[in-house]
């Protein structure tokens, strides 16, 4: 039985977006010298390599001519081919469910992209000892098991790369940041999902069941689906068959060529950039939760607030240019997959709460200008208080001069004559007090 798994997860990979993009010779020259120097971990029948269009021959994916100019976000930087071999027998070892064996593999690799996205890939023939029924129901399960275990033994080999990347000798650009540099994926530095093991960094796993001769029957992959009537889903793509379904889809028949290519690599596509909205979605909701427990925002949470803002837009045009250059069964299939994930849905969340941490933001940032404002308030009534009582002071010092030259006008200085000059003062001092509660209890509602 035939299938494909799709497994995302996250890595410490992470691009300097506004350098890079005037910057993909000097990006791909840094990976190529930065692959030569942990070339030597690599196990026997482990690869790596840059799989940028202009070194190798494939379909257009876009609509121009050449694809030299893609974003970065439309391609992986590097691509690490897993041996088959060994991972076929490290779960044959490790596998715990015997309703599942894997009789080949027919690819497994691992494509980084920017942004600290990574995603694993894997073709593979498996056979259900047990019955159909008694597999699919395992299916799900060991498929994260499975995928947990091949990122797993990928990661000394992706964790040394990152600190080459990264290394001030070989990064004098700063093409390549760690993620507390960039301030965007601050679950990174504040989790350090880096160094944790692989099932916390894996995101999900998404299937596709390519059937074959040996069939199942449409009730069980319905249950498997959780699609009531899986027929009424089928999208034709070429001479494709598929239904797409959420987390577990099916393909009716057995697909090669050139539907092949456009499923998996518009499944790599729409992965990615679902990815990085599902994980802004939940920084935002971070970030929410950290302005409502907090009084005001410092400057630090200000920044990493509006660099989480700028990215939301910078993916955004990314994905426009990539869904706008898509061509067609890869145009097709996206288009398919974006739907049944609720894509749309998924953005509009982001941009709900963006907005709202920026209004938070905007209102916490007032009430720190109010506060100034205040404190501003408060030592120009206190200057003001000090002058008019040093007012008075001279006044009172003025009527008691005995060169004091007499008139027969009225005026402020007989008045003061008749005042008490305590009595004054205390006023004079309890009147600039009362105005510095005044001032200090101010709020202001917005």
């Amino acid at each position: 039985m035939h299938f494909i798994f799709s497994a995302p997860f996250r890595t410490g990979i992470n691009l300097n977006s506004l350098v890079s993009m005037n910057a993909n010779g000097d990006v791909v020259e840094q990976l190529c010298s930065s692959l030569v120097e942990v070339k030597s971990l690599l196990q026997k029948g482990f690869d790596w390599e840059v799989p940028w269009a202009k070194n190798c021959e494939n379909e257009l994916h876009y609509s121009e001519l050449s694809e030299d100019l893609i974003p970065l976000s439309a391609t992986p930087l590097l691509r690490l081919r897993m041996a088959i071999d060994p991972m076929r027998v490290m779960m044959q070892k490790k596998d715990n469910f015997r309703e599942i064996q894997v009789d080949s593999i027919e690819s497994c690799f691992i494509e980084y992209y920017d942004n600290t996205v990574a995603i694993l890939f894997i073709d593979a023939n498996l056979s259900f000892p047990d019955g159909h029924k008694s597999g699919f129901q395992a299916l799900d399960r060991w498929s994260t098991g499975w995928c947990a275990e091949v990122i797993n033994e990928a990661s000394k080999f992706d964790k040394h790369l990152q600190n080459v990347l990264v290394n001030r000798k070989n990064n004098k650009k700063k093409i390549f940041l760690k993620p507390e540099e960039f301030k965007v994926f601050f679950d990174q530095c504040q989790n350090h999902k880096r160094d944790a093991p692989a099932i916390d960094r894996l995101l999900w796993v998404t299937r596709v069941f390519l059937r074959g001769k040996d069939d199942p029957g449409m009730a069980l992959l319905e249950e498997w689906t959780q699609q009531v009537d899986l027929t009424c889903r089928e999208k034709i793509i070429g001479d494709a068959r598929i239904a797409f379904c959420i987390g577990n889809s099916v393909v009716f028949n057995e697909i090669r060529g050139k539907e092949y290519v456009a499923l998996t690599s518009a499944l790599a596509i729409c992965t990615y950039f679902y990815v990085l909205h599902d994980v802004i979605n939940r920084n935002l909701k971070i970030i929410f939760i950290d302005l409502s427990n907090e009084n005001s925002a410092n400057n630090s949470m200000a920044h990493r607030i509006n660099k989480v803002r700028g990215h939301i837009e910078f993916i955004e045009n990314e994905f426009s240019d990539v869904l706008l250059g898509l061509q067609g069964m890869r145009s097709q299939v996206a288009t398919h997959l974006l739907d049944t994930w609720k894509y749309a849905d998924l953005i509009k969340s982001v941009q709900n709460k963006k907005e709202t941490v920026g209004k938070m933001l905007d209102f916490s940032m007032r009430q720190q200008q109010g506060k100034y404002a205040r404190i501003v308030e408060a030592i120009l009534a206190a200057i003001g208080g000090v002058a008019v009582l040093d007012f008075a002071l001279n006044l009172f010092a003025f009527t008691n001069y005995k060169q004091l030259s007499e008139d027969s006008i009225p005026g402020l200085v007989d008045a003061v004559k008749y005042l008490p000059p305590d009595g004054v003062f205390y006023a004079i001092i309890a009147l600039i007090l009362a105005i510095l509660i005044l001032v200090i209890k101010k709020r202001e509602y917005l």
